[in-house]
């Protein structure tokens, strides 16, 4: 249960991926015919489920045992190298997701379990701070976020099954700019959005793909349609660079579905393409 398991860099290099199982993070170089291997380090804790990249800065977030973020630098060979010092206790929870702010000044961490969304000032060197600023969730089980440009962040809330939008404030706190905005679905979770401020989310529950507007200067969401697309059991989601096309990844049926975004976040559904994986395959990157 988390969101950025797999991380493709800015630049399409790099594809950063968790091994949970094993306790480790894999980083695999992006060729034309596939990918290639060429580093498999210890993620730094237990039961790694995230991962953030900003430029050559790698986070992960360890979910299991004693919680924790742990930083590493990113070659240009596509080598991970331990980032003395980086790492930061989280304490009990159970946490979903790490993400950089567009700017790399801040790191951010939803904890479903307390309903709270934690925010560490990262600095010069890349070093968090020692202690989170935590800030209560607008809505119930924070699970995974994106930032926009201007830097507000957007969670979903699982249980309010529901997107929240907040501004970071200069101590870290947040404050909410549109509260809990609702889909009518189940088991909201996952979250993508475009270039143009279109924002979609899966309800897994419902097997349901909700559209959202994204009002960028101001920060503030509104939805478009609660069922702007239906999977089989969609979890996560990416959409391509070029924002025209969405992939939901549904291990209900071991395939991707494909859709089209036209305008005002219609989607249009182009099929699916069979994976082979199981129904406990996690996690979507696309370029």
């Amino acid at each position: 249960g988390s969101q950025g398991s797999l991380v493709l860099s800015r630049d399409e290099r790099w594809l950063l991926a968790v091994n949970a199982g094993s306790n480790e993070i894999s980083v695999f170089r992006v060729r034309p015919d596939g990918l290639e291997l060429t580093d498999k380090v210890q993620s730094g804790g237990a039961f790694p489920v995230s991962l953030t990249l900003f430029h050559d800065l790698v986070y992960v977030l360890n979910a299991g045992g004693a919680p924790n973020i742990t930083g590493f630098s990113l070659s240009h060979r596509g080598e991970l190298t331990p980032l003395a010092h980086s790492s930061r206790a989280l304490g009990n929870g159970g946490f979903a997701q790490v993400g950089f702010d567009p700017r790399g000044e801040t790191l951010v961490v939803t904890d479903k379990a307390n309903n709270n969304i934690l925010v560490f000032d990262v600095g010069r060197r890349g070093l968090p701070g020692v202690h989170p600023v935590a800030s209560p969730s607008n809505g119930q089980v924070p699970f995974a976020f994106i930032f926009d440009r201007r830097g507000h962040l957007l969670v979903t809330e699982a249980a309010s099954n529901a997107v929240s939008s907040y501004e970071i404030l200069s101590n870290g706190f947040l404050r909410v700019i549109s509260p809990s905005v609702a889909n009518g679905q189940t088991a909201t979770c996952w979250i993508a959005a475009n270039e143009r401020g279109e924002v979609f989310t899966t309800s897994p529950g419902t097997s349901a793909i909700s559209a959202y507007r994204l009002f960028g200067r101001k920060g503030r969401i509104a939805l478009i349609d609660g069922t702007a697309g239906i999977g089989i059991r969609p979890l996560d989601l990416a959409i391509t660079g070029n924002g025209r096309f969405l992939y939901t990844l549904d291990p209900g049926n071991g395939t991707v579905q494909m859709f089209e975004i036209q305008r005002h976040g219609r989607l249009v559904d182009l099929g699916t393409v069979d994976g082979g994986f199981s129904i406990f395959a996690q996690g979507i990157a696309a370029r």
